[in-house]
């Protein structure tokens, strides 16, 4: 009787000794299941850069143009964006064209900004020099287009086509080293009294570079302006619009392809005058700031 009250309670202690590690392991995570976060750097791979233009095309025969027609008698418009410096007295002693939409007009509105007077910028009642910038849209009529000579070519193969930045006028030290009032710091802002541009008609011979694309059908259907004035784009459009060409081919099939067109285009341009002129107050200018960019020769 003795022996079974002593043998129980030590059999119920061996039973709960092997049974609490399982229920322990049970509950939460066995040992063998832990997770080891071990960061293992991969190696970056390298890709290499194959010089791809996606413009250029597979095909045995260019397009040839046929028959083209430049326009005459159109009417255009364009936007001339420029720069004046105008002193407390209302006289304008500096100007710098930062856009032109049509050739030959860096000097015209250089001297029409020069020979008007404009109510100056005022702090409060009393009159600063400061520089405002003046929007104009500017129109002219092309009266006759001769094409002088053109090319067309596939794009080079390693790069597609770049458009070229314009040429247009800095300022010079002197420009730079008018005295000026912050535009922050004004009241109101210099306004012309009575301007108006005018540019005579003259015959101008212009460069002109476009990337194209020829159709199935040997019609020009898409283009990208490369080197080109702004205002003229339009004429360069209805010029396109004329073009008969014999499509290129491939394997014998006419494809459809992208080329680069060049030309020298000589136009007689009616009188380029201005239809409106206004201060553009969002836009702000520094010629400090308006310097020529830097040359890579590398």
């Amino acid at each position: 009787m003795v022996m079974r009250r002593i043998l129980g309670p030590l059999v119920l202690l061996a039973v709960l000794g092997t049974a609490w590690p399982a229920m322990a392991q049970g509950s939460g995570t066995r040992g063998w299941q832990r997770r080891l976060h071990i960061e293992v750097p991969l190696p970056v791979p390298v890709v290499e850069l194959q010089p791809a233009n996606p413009f250029l095309s597979q095909v045995d025969a260019l397009p040839v143009l046929r028959a083209s027609v430049p326009p005459r008698k159109l009417e255009l418009t364009g936007e001339a964006v420029v720069a004046a410096h105008v002193n407390a007295d209302g006289d304008c002693l500096g100007a710098v064209p930062l856009q032109t939409p049509f050739p030959g007009m860096t000097r015209a509105l250089i001297t029409e900004c020069t020979d008007t007077r404009f109510e100056p910028a005022r702090i409060g009642r009393q009159a600063v020099p400061s520089w405002i910038v003046l929007g104009m849209t500017m129109e002219v009529k092309v009266r006759e287009g001769l094409v002088l000579d053109q090319l067309l070519e596939l794009p080079d193969a390693g790069r597609p086509p770049v458009p070229v930045v314009p040429p247009r006028t800095y300022p010079s030290d002197r420009t730079i080293a008018l005295p000026s009032t912050d535009s922050g710091a004004l009241t109101s802002t210099a306004v012309p009294r009575s301007m108006r541009v005018r540019v005579s008609s003259r015959d101008q011979t212009v460069p002109m570079r476009l990337l194209l694309h020829v159709n199935e059908n040997g019609r020009c259907d898409r283009f990208v302006p490369l080197e080109v004035d702004s205002g003229l784009v339009p004429w360069a459009s209805a010029f396109l619009a004329t073009w008969q060409l014999e499509p290129a081919t491939h394997a014998g099939e006419p494809v459809a392809c992208w080329l680069v067109y060049t030309a020298r285009i000589q136009l007689e341009l009616g009188t380029i005058s201005s239809r409106a002129v206004r201060v553009l107050r969002e836009r702000h200018y520094d010629p400090a700031e308006d310097m020529p960019p830097e040359v890579d020769d590398r």
